[in-house]
């Protein structure tokens, strides 16, 4: 099964992201004031997925007030695999996406890839390496079933009994990096407590250097079937998340493997599990 998921967790801190980069670029005489308009790349290759997710934008100065950089709609992207040079299309929009519209090309474990990108006098470069699958994925129980609740004691009994939790195991014996996507797939999930505010049907973990993850009654929000996507994520892609969440105090730059450019270019593979919750009697 094919799951096409954009990273929002990374995604949220891409204008900020942009902004930091930028202090590189300065000149003495300003801080605010590049010495040309910088680039910036967030690419993102999904094992047996197509090409949709390569985004460019310009970058921020550090007074600017916008909550999003500009997007780049005018700048000349390919892919290299194996020799073979595979050229990406604007996506519909006023975005800044690319993606390739053919159907021959396939992101497959281990392949290497090559990101060139021409715009106005820059040329970029970077390469990733598509991770392999995560090995012996499983969750226990996979069912969890929510006893009665009519009142709001009632539900903290059950997130405190062990009825509540479930746990993804996986093979991870050289401690790569690893997320969970927890995404109820429901078109009209019932909430778990209606006492509650209004709350999010998908959440995303960090990346984790570890083998087991336990779900908590936290993330059970609504019932229904659930997908829990375990993604295999690159060195790029953690040292990225590592280094976005800095704040005006720290205005060190996060980390790039964009040769000429800002930003990174990272792959991703997965294996789905299928989750539910149910509502007791």
């Amino acid at each position: 099964m094919k799951l096409r998921v954009r990273d929002s967790v990374v995604r949220t801190h891409w204008a900020m992201v942009a902004s930091f980069f930028f202090l590189g670029g300065c000149t003495p005489e300003s801080s605010l004031v590049p010495e040309l308009d910088l680039l910036a790349v967030r690419a993102y290759l999904y094992a047996g997925q197509p090409v949709t997710d390569v985004n460019l934008t310009s970058t921020l100065s550090i007074d600017d007030e916008s909550e999003t950089a500009p997007p780049v709609n005018d700048a000349e992207v390919g892919l290299m695999k194996d020799g073979i040079r595979y050229s990406l299309a604007l996506s519909d929009g006023d975005s800044g996406y690319y993606h390739y519209e053919a159907d021959d090309l396939t992101i497959e474990a281990e392949d290497t890839f090559h990101l060139e990108i021409f715009w106005e006098d820059q040329f970029l470069t970077a390469e990733t390496i598509v991770p392999v699958k995560p090995a012996n994925a499983a969750i226990a129980p996979d069912t969890l079933v929510v006893p009665e609740i009519a009142s709001r004691q009632d539900f903290i009994d059950w997130q405190r009994s062990p009825n509540s939790r479930a746990e993804i195991t996986w093979q991870n014996e050289d401690s790569d990096y690893y997320y969970i996507l927890f995404d109820n797939i429901e078109e009209d999930a019932e909430p778990v407590d209606l006492s509650l505010p209004p709350r999010f049907t998908r959440l995303i973990t960090e990346p984790l250097p570890f083998s087991r993850y336990v779900l908590s009654s936290a993330l059970m929000t609504h019932y229904g079937d659930h997908h829990l996507v375990l993604f295999r994520v690159n060195e790029e892609y953690v040292m990225l998340y590592q280094t976005s969440g800095q704040d005006s105090r720290d205005l060190n730059e996060p980390f790039s493997n964009i040769d000429g450019g800002l930003g990174v270019f990272a792959a991703f593979n997965s294996d789905t599990l299928l989750f539910h919750v149910s509502q007791g009697d």
